[in-house]
């Protein structure tokens, strides 16, 4: 724990954007010591008492409605109180009533009255006011005759507030975004601008960018109890922020002796048989056809997983240079179609390892191919900042805790034109083509999708399902 911990303070110290995802990652893990372990907590009015009679501060997530609630009476009195003080016989319904009422920015009275009228403490608290335009209310109010007391409750409850956000978050944007682990209704805007800002500042870090990463697993019946494999990787858009950054384009699944004999030479009419170190690897194919054309110049290696992956060699920078590329490989037979001991799922792991602005990842089965019922993918982003090697099924279960986010997994339908989207283009005319040179119908093919716009980074998205039983020998 104590080396996790300093890399996230090493996080928090050089990379700001990660320190807000890995802060909110914390706090859906269920810790609440966010705050740095030397500063004392926030005295509250009501602390808890342990087995041994000693006091002890309240929880996090408690203490935080115990404040923001104090924000929100004192806000629907400074309301009321306002009201009485301009001779007012009815209750201020709207923000601009007491825009009005006191001369101050819309703005300012918007906040007031959506943290005193707010079902959602947690969801209204980024709009709690900062000392600066509290003050700026007080001497309006001021100006208004409006009841001294009421004033003076809404000041300690901001400044009660205030000491709050700087004991356990530092600044108020950590704060927000420590919040989302709390709200139980999360705003999803909010979300995806956070993940928008880490997409910029890892592009901005490690000095490239992917559009759209597309990751296919296409699965075909071959024997009564194995079905083909057909694995379709790449990337769309990909460009350098800087020209000395190394950019992957996209890889093979694997490079070993035992998948090598697996491997079918049946696609590679498709593109260019991709090699390493003069090594052909039979079956695995850059798919020349619908990506850049030209393509410029790429080199193939072997990394230390083992993967055979496509490399751009040029330095040319920005969006105007962006490549598309993709890479196929056979596996025959490769994968069960029913349940087995030792394999009783089957899925794919991506590791988010660059900028990725949309993944894509799709599983592709014809029908048939695990008996009448089709299944029921399931989708999972899991903190993995190692890069290990994470499966659906039972390898999934052993890192509940480190579960970011549950993606949603769609049946998009049967056949090649379901699978179209802006964000591959020619993707249904690419499989159509594939599945005419191994001659399969790619009429009977049902597709299902997870989409992850702005993937966290390091990460592994996992979508998979499991296997039905034979019922019928």
């Amino acid at each position: 724990m104590s080396t996790f911990y300093l890399r996230f303070i090493w996080m928090q110290e050089h990379l700001g954007t990660f320190y807000l995802y890995f802060l909110n990652f914390f706090t859906r893990m269920g810790y609440t010591w966010c705050a740095m372990p030397s500063r004392k907590p926030l005295k509250t009015d009501s602390p808890t008492a342990s087995a041994s009679g000693r006091s002890e501060p309240p929880r996090l997530d408690t203490e935080i409605h115990e404040v923001l609630e104090s924000m929100r009476l004192a806000c629907q009195g400074f309301i009321e109180a306002v009201a009485q003080a301009i001779g007012q016989s009815s209750a201020m319904r709207k923000a601009t009533d007491l825009q009005r009422a006191l001369a101050i920015p819309g703005t300012l009275a918007w906040q007031v009255f959506r943290v005193a009228h707010s079902r959602n403490l947690i969801a209204a608290a980024d709009t709690v006011p900062g000392m600066k335009a509290i003050r700026r209310l007080v001497r309006a109010a001021e100006q208004q005759g409006v009841s001294p007391q009421s004033v003076a409750e809404l000041t300690r409850s901001a400044a009660r507030f205030e000491d709050l956000v700087r004991d356990v978050a530092g600044s108020r944007r950590t704060f927000n975004s420590l919040l989302t682990g709390l709200n139980s209704e999360p705003d999803q805007k909010d979300e995806l601008q956070y993940r928008r800002a880490a997409f910029e500042a890892n592009s901005h870090i490690w000095g490239t960018q992917v559009g759209t990463k597309l990751v296919t697993l296409v699965f075909h019946p071959s024997t009564p109890e194995r079905a083909d494999m057909l694995a379709i990787s790449g990337a769309v858009d990909v460009c350098r922020i800087r020209g000395d950054a190394p950019i992957e384009l996209c890889s093979t699944a694997a490079h070993s002796d035992s998948l090598r004999d697996l491997r079918s030479e049946s696609i590679v009419s498709l593109g260019h048989p991709l090699t390493s170190n003069d090594i052909t690897a039979p079956g695995c194919t850059l798919l020349t056809a619908f990506g850049t054309q030209p393509l410029p110049k790429v080199h193939s290696r072997v990394n230390d997983r083992g993967h055979l992956v496509v490399e751009l060699e040029t330095e040319d920078v920005g969006q105007r240079h962006a490549v598309t590329a993709f890479v196929a490989e056979l596996y025959r037979p490769d994968v069960p179609r029913y349940r087995e001991e030792e394999e009783p799922t089957l899925g794919a792991s991506v590791f988010i390892k660059a900028p990725i602005r949309t993944l894509i990842v799709d599983l592709i089965i014809a029908a048939g191919t695990h008996g009448p019922m089709l299944p029921a993918p399931r989708g999972y982003a899991v903190a993995n900042p190692r890069g290990e090697p994470i499966l659906f099924g039972g390898v999934l279960d052993k890192h509940q805790k480190g579960i970011l986010e549950h993606c949603s997994v769609a049946h998009l339908g049967q056949g090649p034109y379901v699978l179209d989207t802006a964000d591959v283009p020619c993707y249904p005319q690419m499989f159509r083509e594939v599945c005419r040179q191994l001659g399969w119908d790619s009429d009977l093919f049902h597709t299902f999708r997870c989409r992850v716009e702005y993937p966290i980074m390091p990460s592994s998205v996992v979508v998979g399902y499991d296997l039905p039983l034979r019922t019928h020998l």
